[in-house]
């Protein structure tokens, strides 16, 4: 059974990692970073990303530094993820699929009540392509501008957490994050009075400190409840823009990235049953380019968001005669994640998410490995003229020594 798991492990990993090359694909990275991620883990994105108030073994979510300090022994986490995404823009669907590591780290526990997690995550991702026809004035058939781009953020951290016995945890966070953003668009014209050029535009975002904080709250064992702020200094920024024929122009901004804060709740329902729900917000309507705020070229108008997820979880049982069924939790969840960059229309999308996930206690190292399905719709074709409908997979493996008192 242990062989058999272990290989199911090694295909999964590499199906997701040969998935693609490309990262995930949204048209809705246009107008900014790309998808923001605020670090959770596989388990807790099954639950409709929630996490940050929940008080688990093998809770490794990143949004809150404290989440992993009520772990007694050593903890380890790798996350993988891959995505099929379907645009419809007016002018016909578009599928791609992409595969990205979601997540690496480990926890490390000093004594009784210090700890310390290192982790590696990306903070943003996504791809986009678009095509559109261009207003000529000659009325030729045929004129088409395609943009596409890229947009990541790599944030590397070091948690460091106290907690006093099981009642309360609180931590700090410090880390660095970097990475580039890079948009090319092409046109293209049929009518020989027209001449079509290509315009690159690069961003190289220098590693610069995110600092961070969080706590968990556990005055009993059937509630816990959890909070966490995140925010970053200024970026510099490389800019490197290229136009028709070669030339080049090279400019030095910096970048203010937003500062966030959320919380979260987890409640036993029974001995086997926990709800959990989170809330983040965070403020974009403070972003800095340069010192000014958007909209800018090739950055449109931003907005603050309120981001909310709800779970159900059926806990793992453990125990020597324990079936395989009855060691695997389930899990069921809801997010709504609104978009943060409006378009020329100044209308934004709205996403909604639908999850579930499972988990299996493996017996020979106490640890367990995690599945996550997701399905999501983001925009309109009446307020943002394109849409989206995403179909998410995921793999998460998480090492650690489970003990009775869970």
């Amino acid at each position: 059974m242990r062989s058999r798991v272990a290989i199911l492990c090694v295909l999964a990993a590499f199906a997701l990692l040969s998935a693609s090359r490309a990262r995930a694909q949204s048209a809705f990275a246009r107008d900014g970073f790309g998808e923001w991620l605020e670090g959770y883990d596989l388990r807790g994105q099954g639950l409709g990303n929630t996490g940050i108030g929940v008080v688990d073994p093998y809770n490794f979510t990143l949004a809150n530094p404290a989440s992993s300090a009520f772990a007694h022994s050593t903890v380890g986490y790798v996350g993988l993820e891959g995505s099929v995404t379907q645009l419809d823009d007016g002018n016909g669907t578009v599928s791609s699929s992409s595969g990205y590591i979601a997540g690496l780290g480990v926890f490390v526990p000093f004594s009784d009540h210090f700890g310390t997690r290192l982790a590696l995550r990306p903070r943003s991702l996504g791809t986009y392509a678009i095509e559109g026809e261009i207003e000529t004035g000659s009325g030729a058939e045929g004129n088409v501008r395609r943009e596409e781009g890229a947009r990541g953020l790599l944030e590397a951290t070091a948690d460091f957490s106290w907690r006093d016995k099981h009642t309360w945890a609180i931590a700090i966070s410090a880390g660095i994050m970097g990475g580039a953003l890079s948009d090319e668009t092409e046109t293209f014209f049929t009518d020989s009075g027209w001449v079509g050029s290509t315009d690159r535009r690069a961003l190289r975002l220098h590693p610069a400190w995110t600092l961070g904080g969080g706590l968990l709250w556990h005055p009993v064992k059937q509630f816990s409840l959890g909070a966490a702020f995140s925010t970053g200094t200024r970026i510099s920024v490389e800019e490197e823009l290229r136009g028709p024929g070669g030339k080049k122009w090279t400019y030095e901004t910096t970048i203010d990235p937003p500062s966030g804060a959320g919380a979260g709740v987890g409640i036993l329902l029974t001995d086997l049953v926990r709800v959990s729900g989170d809330v983040y917000w965070r403020g974009w309507e403070d972003l800095r380019i340069g010192g000014e705020l958007p909209p800018q070229e090739d950055f449109g108008v931003v907005r603050n968001t309120v981001r909310w997820g709800v779970g159900l979880e059926r806990l793992s049982r453990i125990g020597p005669t324990v079936s395989a069924f009855n060691r695997m939790a389930l899990r069921i969840g809801f997010a709504y994640i609104p978009w943060y960059a409006l378009n020329q229309d100044g209308n934004a999308a709205n996403e909604y998410r639908l999850t579930a996930g499972a988990g299996l206690v493996l017996k020979r190292d106490r640890g367990r490995v995690d599945l996550l399905l997701a399905y999501g719709h983001r925009g309109s074709r009446e307020s943002t003229g394109i849409e989206e409908d995403f179909f998410r997979l995921g793999f998460a493996a998480t090492f650690a020594r489970v003990l009775r008192e869970y």
